[in-house]
């Protein structure tokens, strides 16, 4: 028990320090990590580009139905809570699991747009839980784990993107 609090309370200590080193984007009002955008996408509507979005997910995650939270199709919102590895920290001892990074993920479509954010990161383990931004261990494996995050954030919006851009002109050449 005693471990567990000294553990927690050096997790707590360098509370955001080294994050702020790895330029991963902040929401403005909660200062928690947070990716967010709107992408424009011609000669798309809000159905087209909703059902790319429902593709996205059924090809990003193993088992989307357990993923999407809401699935609205009226409103065009999809929020899904996935789960992303993290991989081990490696040290002079050996590979550290680092644990899971929790995530919220929603997309909103509109007539020729959709907006995007990635938020509430938080890295559970087998001895803690905590928001992603309050991460701390030591310098060298605060970088290694928010350099993964970043990754992981820019990925996972790069994916997105490319999906519903090719999404849209495969369907203008699939017309048989």
């Amino acid at each position: 028990m005693k471990k567990t609090i000294l553990i927690f309370g050096i997790l707590l200590f360098g509370l955001n320090s080294h994050a702020q080193q790895i330029d991963i984007p902040r929401d403005s009002i909660t200062d928690r990590f947070c990716y967010t955008g709107v992408v424009k996408v011609d000669s798309a509507n809000a159905d087209q580009l909703y059902l790319k979005a429902r593709i996205w997910f059924a090809e990003m995650f193993k088992d989307a139905q357990e993923v999407i939270q809401l699935d609205d199709k009226q409103a065009h919102i999809l929020i899904g809570k996935g789960t992303y590895k993290i991989p081990d920290l490696i040290t002079w001892a050996g590979n550290v699991p680092a644990g899971y990074l929790h995530f919220t993920i929603r997309i909103e479509t509109r007539d020729q747009r959709y907006k995007y954010s990635i938020t509430d990161f938080v890295l559970k383990n087998q001895n803690i839980e905590l928001p992603a931004e309050q991460y701390h261990m030591t310098k060298k494996y605060d970088a290694q784990f928010f350099q993964d995050v970043k990754d992981f954030g820019e990925g996972t919006i790069a994916d997105l993107k490319s999906s519903m851009q090719k999404a849209v002109t495969v369907d203008k050449q699939n017309d048989w």
